[in-house]
């Protein structure tokens, strides 16, 4: 049962092979789609969430935190993409360091926040639509979250390209909607919301603390869920025109990006209404279309809704389109059923995989609850974010990867891998208990399925009994 658990992928064979996926993708495309994933729904709603349930104006640096942390994962995301510029992702990064086992948990828990964090994404954008259109119907069935994630699956069908000038376009209108908040806002902040700055600890009545420093580094786990995407560009690299270039710095551009726009956002949003007025719940859906309205603009309100629509239209799409090539690339090793990596004639996308991701993100979106959705989605994210961090310090000394040509290598080695894997476990160690449980439960689930079918049915597996 335990024999591939440490089969690894023989990565000069796969850099080998040649891609039946067209390569399109430009540096540009690619930094507008890392900035079209990270910049969606969290702009629009984590900083209320941050604020008042947190950080109180610290929230600021809670984004900074995070962003940090962002960015060391990030740089270990550079260099295995300049180095093993296949599809796959952190994937095919942990199947060639570690081997079969790690791989599956880590394909396994991106594939869990993908498809639920598009769920999450289609519900809340369901909740905008209704909103600005002051639709009141409620059912069991969210219709608009299914219309919205069966019009995404239509255009990834129809190929990378359509899909990358619908999000080339969306990222314009959000950038243009955020600009227009910080720019119309700035003339709106109070002084006096900025202190304190650091508001003292509080005890709620369930027992949680909040504000201090504590409420800094909690914010900051919380804060993550809002810059997951960048990853997002290195699953693209049999798709980009020069993959050992482009992959990296659209990495790097496209987070550091994201990271001044979520500071501008929550500086602004906090500036203009009062932490203790974000610790609302109702408000904090809406909390940069609320800030509006508290500042007499309510013609701008309706902007600011068009614009999340328009941005968490985006990142829709690419967490669609993230799971959906991360099953490809796991099912051509048959750790999920070979007929999922069929493309099509036509347009040289995989149809089954793409409709198997959306089929499961529809259900996902119509029975999972959102506040305990977010927190899965970042609890696996970070999960696979550590076992990255750490696995370039096996990239750098194993042999398997000696003579390959590396465009880009972490700089201050091994201490920003160490230091990316410690901030990663040090953010997963700030989630409730709840959310410990339902993470290894999922995980839990993965380990039974590899264990009983899918190290049976690895094409590896197959090759060495061959």
């Amino acid at each position: 049962m335990f024999k591939n658990f440490f089969k690894r992928k023989d990565i000069s064979s796969e850099l080998n092979k040649k891609s039946l996926l067209e390569r399109n993708l430009s540096l540009v495309s690619l930094i507008l789609l890392g900035i079209g994933a990270i910049v969606g729904t969290g702009i629009f709603v984590s900083p209320g969430i941050i604020a008042g349930v947190y950080a109180g104006p610290a929230t600021i640096l809670s984004f900074l935190v995070a962003a940090f942390v962002c960015m060391l994962v990030a740089l270990c995301y550079a260099e295995f993409s300049s180095t093993i510029p296949i599809g796959g992702s952190a994937y095919v990064y942990a199947y060639s360091t570690f081997g079969q086992f790690i791989a599956w948990l880590v394909g396994w828990s991106i594939i869990v926040y993908s498809m639920i964090s598009t769920a999450v994404v289609s519900v809340a954008w369901s909740s905008y639509f209704k909103n600005l259109f002051n639709l009141n119907f409620r059912t069991r069935f969210d219709v608009i979250a299914t219309i919205l994630i069966l019009l995404l699956m239509g255009f990834l069908l129809r190929g990378m390209k359509d899909s990358a000038k619908l999000n080339n376009t969306m990222v314009f209108v959000k950038f243009f909607t955020i600009m227009f908040f910080v720019g119309i806002g700035i003339f709106f902040i109070k002084k006096e919301n900025f202190f304190p700055f650091i508001p003292k600890v509080i005890i709620d009545n369930s027992g949680i603390k909040h504000y201090g420093l504590l409420g800094i580094i909690s914010g900051a786990a919380s804060s993550f869920y809002s810059y997951l995407g960048f990853e997002v560009v290195a699953t693209t690299s049999e798709e980009v025109k020069n993959p050992k270039r482009d992959v990296s710095l659209g990495i790097i551009i496209s987070l550091a990006a994201a990271a001044i726009l979520y500071i501008l956002m929550s500086t602004v949003l906090v500036g203009i209404v009062n932490y203790k007025d974000l610790a609302d719940p109702s408000i904090q859906s809406y909390s940069a279309a609320y800030a509006m309205k508290i500042a007499g603009k309510a013609w701008a309100s309706n902007i600011i809704s068009v614009g999340a629509i328009a941005g968490m239209t985006t990142v829709a799409l690419l967490n669609l389109y993230a799971g959906t090539r991360l099953v490809l690339a796991i099912s051509r090793d048959g750790l999920l059923p070979r007929k999922l990596s069929k493309l099509s004639e036509k347009n040289k996308v995989p149809v089954r995989a793409t409709i198997f991701v959306a089929i499961v993100t529809v259900i996902a979106a119509n029975t999972l609850s959102l506040d305990s959705a977010i927190e899965l989605v970042s609890s696996c994210a970070l999960f696979v974010f550590a076992i990255v961090s750490i696995g370039v310090i096996f990239l750098r000394y194993d042999k398997q990867f000696k003579d390959l040509e590396k465009s880009f290598k972490v700089p201050m080695f091994p201490v920003i891998p160490i230091l990316a894997f410690a901030s990663c476990i040090l953010l997963m160690a700030q989630f409730k208990k709840f959310t410990w449980i339902i993470f290894l439960i999922c995980e839990l689930i993965g380990i039974l399925y590899y264990l009983f079918i899918g190290q049976r049915t690895s094409q590896l597996d197959q090759k060495n009994n061959n």
